[in-house]
């Protein structure tokens, strides 16, 4: 049967992580890594989730520990959100023995991606998406292009955190599907313009679903 299921996950203080896990299948297992302030429901991640679910994959969305406490900065509770998600894999790998597996990271999810990358805590046969890294930080450039997994990146070209330069510079640093999405911004929206984000998050789905279930993304290849 299909359906949310809840998982023993706990907060650095021992209280309930706030997560929703779905199963279906079990073709497959995505987990998913959020923004700060771009939780798991957002549109682009939200979308994913389903998209996975009808090709039969389980998902794992995570909130974290400081989010649900309202303790901020994040920065004050890294350790402690890094070893969250480090048991939340570790607790969803356990489900089932998938045979397929796939994270997708959005801003900060992408920073904790690559740590859990470069920790061995995802293997490197496990396909990877970051959406909207915060490229130019040392806290996603120098552990990315240290990594080996095979991944997929996407960032707006209205995002603060785009170069152009920068981004042709990381992405010729290791093989990666990129994706740069003219007019959109860190929440991947195009301002003013609904049919254009609409667009947008459709492209991204479109691209990280092929990805994630092919190991390639035609378009861009």
């Amino acid at each position: 049967m299909s359906g949310f299921r809840p998982l023993p996950l706990k907060m650095h203080d021992g209280r309930p992580l706030p997560h929703t896990f779905h199963e279906t299948e079990g073709k497959g297992l995505l987990v998913v890594l959020p923004g700060l302030h771009y939780g798991p429901d957002g549109p682009v991640l939200y979308l994913l989730a389903k998209e996975m679910q009808a090709a039969g994959w389980d998902t794992l969305g995570l909130s974290y520990g400081f989010q649900a406490a309202m303790s901020f900065p994040w920065t004050d509770h890294a350790a402690g959100t890094l070893a969250e998600c480090r048991a939340a894999l570790a607790e969803a790998a356990s489900q089932r023995p998938y045979d397929r597996k796939a994270v997708v990271g959005k801003s900060l999810g992408t920073v904790l991606l690559v740590q859990l990358c470069l920790q061995g805590d995802i293997a490197e046969s496990t396909a990877v998406a970051h959406l909207t890294p915060p490229i130019g930080s040392p806290a996603f450039d120098t552990g990315f292009v240290e990594t080996r997994q095979p991944a997929y990146l996407a960032i707006g070209s209205r995002d603060s955190y785009y170069d152009e330069d920068a981004v042709r510079s990381l992405a010729g640093k290791r093989q990666v599907w990129l994706r740069v999405l003219p007019g959109a911004d860190h929440g991947l929206d195009v301002a003013g313009d609904l049919q254009a984000t609409l667009g947008v998050v459709g492209q991204v789905v479109k691209d990280v679903a092929e990805f994630f279930l092919t190991g390639r993304v035609a378009a861009l290849g």
